[in-house]
């Protein structure tokens, strides 16, 4: 049995570190200086749901090599927050971008398995491109990650 102690004024409290699909109730006891109130009623049982992942974290993108296919290497680390569900996959986009920087058209990855941290993708044509990433759980997809460095798709 866990407790949380809260100021005497507050009117709710966040209890943390529950785990998703399991049922959890609660009651409420006053404590005084020398002595504890009568404890309250205890809740209906209620079950924390799991929600998407937070955003991977990108890492340091490598450009192609001259000749043969065109392609770049996007690398990332796995979300902070898995959302209480296990991270299915990935999804890599590689967006292609003018001399401006503003994006002229992009092309993603299939889903990538959970263990992938690196992906080396085949791009359409030579040229700039920055890469974000999602993470996929059981519930749907994270927002995708920040914006890679930029590099060359050759």
């Amino acid at each position: 049995m866990n407790s949380v102690t809260v100021p005497a004024t507050a009117t709710t409290a966040t209890i943390t570190s529950l785990v998703n699909g399991i049922g959890y109730s609660v009651d409420v006891t006053a404590v005084y200086a020398t002595s504890t109130g009568a404890t309250s009623a205890r809740s209906v049982v209620v079950v924390p749901a799991a929600s998407a992942p937070s955003a991977p974290t990108i890492g340091t993108a490598t450009s192609g090599t001259v000749g043969g296919v065109v392609n770049a290497t996007a690398r990332w680390a796995a979300p902070a927050i898995n959302g209480g569900s296990t991270i299915t996959g990935y999804l890599v986009t590689a967006t292609a971008l003018a001399t401006d920087g503003s994006a002229t058209g992009s092309t993603t990855s299939v889903l990538l398995p959970s263990f992938q941290r690196a992906y080396t993708m085949t791009l359409p044509a030579v040229g700039a491109y920055s890469f974000t990433v999602v993470a996929r759980n059981a519930v749907g997809d994270s927002v995708a990650s920040a914006a890679s460095n930029v590099v060359t798709g050759q």
